[in-house]
C-alpha cells in the first residue's frame, strides 16, 4: 500500500489482523513535520492523537486540508476502525507561533474521549485562552464522541511540564502520567521538584458535566415485521442506555442491546424508543422519543374452481386479502402469464378471467409490506351444447309430430307462444312427442337441452289449419248451357273443377 510523503515526517496508521495480515494503511500528511503520539480503539472507532506542522490532509475527510495555526498544533481525530476513513478531526492550537502537542488518548464506552499533552505559552479552550504558568504546561482535554470539546484541565509550574500518558477506569476515573521539572501545581496540590525531571501520576477528579440527550433518529417510522430499523443518537453526553416502552404508555425498560450510538433492531411489535443518558454525580437526561410501528405482512388466498359453459361472460376468481389497503396482486395463468392488478381497495376481491386453466397467486403487497400467497383456482369449459329442434311446418288439424334430434343430455319441449294451449304426448321430455293444441293458428315451440350448468334452446313454428267442410246443393236439370253452382257452407278456401262431361 504505497503512500506519498509531503513533509519531513508524516503520520501513518495501519490495521493488522491477529495473524499478521495487513487490512489497510493510510497517512496524514502536510508540508511540514507531523507526528502521531497515541492511539486508542473503542466500539468500532479508532482515536489518534499527535501534532501537525501545517495544514494536513486526513483520509476520507471532507475538510481539505485541516486548518493550521501554530508551529505545532495538537490534534485528536476519530477514524472508522474497519476502513480507516476519518470521522472527525479536532485541532488544539494557541496564539500564533506557540506550540501544542498531544501525546496520548483514551476513550470510554461510549465516549467521551480524553487526550493529554503539553502546550507552550497558550492554548485555545473553546472561547477561552489559557496561558502557561512557565515554559510548557500539561493539558487534559475531554471531547464527546462527535469531537466537541467538553472541558479542559491544565497543570504545571515555571519549568517544562508534559502529559505523556492517560487512562480511564470502568468507573470513569482518569489517571494522567508525565513529567515536570522545578515544581508544578496540579489544581490545589503542589508537587515539589529536585532540580531535574520528575515523574508524576495524577488522579483527575472529573468536573460535573450533566448528561445531554442528544438527537435520536430512526431509519423508518413504520416497518414490516422481520425487517430491521436502525436507531441513531447524535450529539449526546453521558453513558448511554437504550430503552423501550409500549406505545404511548411511558413505561421504560432497558433494551437487550449494546450501548453504542447506533443500533439495529428487529422488533416484533410497535414500541416507543429513547436513549437514557447518565453522568456520574451529575444530572441524567434522555433523548426524544421515536415510535416504530410494526405492520404484519399481507396475505392472499385464491379460490374459485368451476366448470362452466363458454358463453363469453368472464368467470370471477376470488382473492381473500389481509393487510392494509390498497393492495397489488399478481396472478399467474397456466404457469407462464402474470397479470399485475393494482389499486385493490377491498377484500374479498373478485377478478374476472376468461381463459380456461390454472390460476395461482405469485405476489401480494399492501401499502408497506410484501406478503405471502396461497390457494389456486381452476376454470374448465364444457363442450359446446346445441339444441336441434328439427323443423316446423303446416298441418291440418290440431296435432303435429315434433322431431328434435336425440341427445344424451336432458331436454324438454314447451310452448313458447300461440293462440291457445298445448299438450305433449306421451310427454314433453322426449325429443319426438306429438303436440296437440287447443285452437287453430300459428304456434312456436321451444326445445331446450341441458348439461350440468350449460343450457341451450331453439324454437320452431307450426301453423295449425282447420279441416275444410263442404255441403253441396243437390244436382238439377237446366235448359241451356249455364247453371249456377252453389256451396251451402265451407271452411277455408276452395275451387270448382269439372269431373266428367261431354264438353
Amino acid at each position: 500500500m504505497p503512500n506519498s510523503k509531503d513533509g519531513e515526517a508524516d503520520i501513518f496508521t495501519a490495521s493488522i489482523s491477529g495473524e499478521g495480515t495487513l487490512a489497510w494503511a493510510n497517512t496524514v500528511t502536510s508540508q511540514e513535520d507531523d507526528f502521531s503520539r497515541g492511539i486508542a480503539v473503542q466500539d468500532g472507532n479508532l482515536y489518534l492523537a499527535g501534532s501537525l506542522g501545517g495544514p494536513a490532509v486526513f483520509p476520507g475527510y471532507a475538510l481539505y486540508p485541516v486548518p493550521h495555526v501554530d508551529k505545532q498544533d495538537a490534534f485528536l481525530c476519530s477514524m472508522r476502525a474497519e476502513s480507516g476513513t476519518t470521522r472527525w478531526v479536532r485541532t488544539l492550537s494557541g496564539k500564533s507561533g506557540d506550540t501544542q502537542e498531544a501525546f496520548d488518548v483514551t476513550a470510554d464506552i461510549p465516549g467521551p474521549v480524553y487526550v493529554t499533552g503539553y502546550f507552550m505559552k497558550s492554548l485555545y479552550a473553546g472561547a477561552d485562552t489559557i496561558d502557561t504558568a512557565g515554559q510548557e504546561d500539561v493539558f487534559v482535554v475531554s471531547c464527546s464522541d462527535s469531537g466537541e470539546i467538553r472541558w479542559v484541565q491544565t497543570a504545571g509550574g515555571p519549568g517544562h511540564d508534559y502529559g505523556t500518558g492517560i487512562s480511564t477506569t470502568f468507573s470513569g476515573e482518569i489517571y494522567v502520567g508525565g513529567y515536570y521539572d522545578v515544581q508544578a501545581d496540579f489544581g490545589s496540590i503542589p508537587a515539589a521538584g529536585d532540580g531535574g525531571s520528575n515523574i508524576f501520576l495524577a488522579y483527575l477528579q472529573l468536573p460535573c458535566v450533566d448528561a445531554a440527550g442528544g438527537t435520536l433518529t430512526a431509519s423508518a417510522g413504520e416497518i414490516c415485521r422481520s425487517e430491521t430499523v436502525v436507531l441513531n443518537l447524535g450529539g449526546y453526553l453521558g453513558s448511554l442506555r437504550w430503552e423501550s416502552s409500549p406505545p404511548g404508555e411511558d413505561i421504560w425498560s432497558p433494551l437487550a442491546a449494546d450501548n453504542s450510538a447506533t443500533i439495529a433492531l428487529n422488533p416484533s411489535s410497535t414500541a416507543d424508543y429513547r436513549a437514557f443518558l447518565e453522568s456520574p454525580g451529575c444530572a441524567p437526561d434522555s433523548s426524544g422519543v421515536v415510535r416504530v410501528t410494526i405492520h404484519s405482512p399481507p396475505a392472499a388466498f385464491i379460490s374459485g374452481d368451476t366448470t362452466r359453459c363458454f358463453d363469453g361472460t368472464p368467470h370471477l376468481v376470488r382473492a381473500d386479502l389481509t393487510g392494509t389497503a390498497p393492495w397489488e396482486l399478481s396472478l399467474r395463468h397456466n404457469g407462464t402469464v402474470d397479470t399485475l392488478i393494482t389499486g385493490i381497495t377491498s377484500s374479498p376481491y373478485f377478478h374476472p378471467v376468461t381463459g380456461d386453466g390454472f390460476y395461482e397467486p405469485v405476489y401480494i403487497a399492501d401499502s408497506l409490506c410484501t406478503g405471502s400467497v396461497s390457494g389456486s383456482a381452476t376454470l374448465s369449459y364444457q363442450d359446446t351444447l346445441i339444441a336441434s329442434p328439427g323443423t316446423g311446418g303446416n298441418t291440418c288439424g290440431v296435432t303435429f309430430a315434433l322431431q328434435a334430434s336425440p341427445t344424451p343430455d336432458s331436454g324438454w319441449w314447451e310452448l313458447d307462444s300461440g293462440p291457445g294451449t298445448a299438450q305433449f304426448f306421451p310427454s314433453g321430455n322426449t325429443p319426438a312427442p306429438v303436440v296437440e293444441v287447443s285452437n287453430y293458428g300459428s304456434y312456436k315451440f321451444r326445445w331446450t337441452v341441458t348439461r350440468g350448468s350449460c343450457i341451450s334452446g331453439s324454437v320452431i313454428e307450426v301453423h295449425f289449419f282447420e279441416l275444410p267442410v263442404i255441403e253441396l246443393i243437390p244436382s238439377a236439370v237446366t235448359c241451356g248451357p249455364e247453371y249456377p253452382l252453389k256451396v251451402a257452407t265451407s271452411a277455408g278456401t276452395g275451387r270448382w273443377a269439372t269431373v266428367s262431361g261431354p264438353g
